[in-house]
């Protein structure tokens, strides 16, 4: 019989015979998938692979949500790629990563509509005001784990005030990827602040 996912995580966590081999099986192929979607070399993909079971047998007991198991190792995975691309070129660039993307099961018309969208977001962000903007920038180069202090001195704002700038700023952000939905693609943008 097999065990749920928290009950899984759980019997890892109490070191009962086998649940983490079990676990290991059961999220080895999306592991995998996540890493071989980057153009490393045959044994980046092998550390990035470990790696990121080493890093997920270590913070496993911080897991809220089991249910959510997977994007968490999902985001483990991708982590271990950028360290490997940072350890091996210096400096990480985003768009070297983006690069780096193996995507032969995708055709020309997904990359392209994939470009499009992409754009669609660099434009909204572009046109929002200069603190959110900023905000924006911060939340996505950091995947999400902005330094509140480090950025509310950059926008000389109170650092309290950064979760209520970051909440506006996606806000802006997701009406202004709506009305650019809405008006279709090359039209006229029309969305205010």
């Amino acid at each position: 019989m097999t065990r749920n996912t928290a009950d899984l995580v759980a019997d890892c966590l109490h070191l009962v015979d086998g649940a983490w081999n079990e676990f290991v099986d059961r999220h080895a192929g999306l592991v995998w998938m996540v890493i071989s979607r980057y153009d490393l070399p045959a044994h980046d993909r092998g550390e990035a692979f470990h790696a990121t079971f080493a890093a997920g047998w270590t913070n496993l007991a911080a897991v809220r949500n089991t249910d959510r198991i997977h994007l968490w190792l999902t985001r483990i995975a991708r982590n271990e790629v950028y360290r490997l691309f940072r350890d091996q070129r210096g400096e990480i660039d985003v768009t070297q990563v983006q690069n780096a993307v193996a995507t032969p099961e995708r055709g020309p018309e997904e990359r392209l509509r994939a470009l499009e969208v992409a754009h669609e977001v660099r434009a909204a962000i572009a046109e929002l005001p200069q603190p959110y903007r900023a905000t924006l920038e911060n939340y996505l180069a950091t995947e999400g784990k902005i330094d509140r202090h480090k950025l509310a001195k950059e926008l000389n704002i109170e650092p309290g005030s950064v979760r209520k700038t970051k909440a506006r700023a996606l806000q802006m952000l997701r009406d202004r990827l709506i009305a650019f939905t809405e008006q279709g693609p090359g039209a006229q943008r029309t969305v205010s602040p």
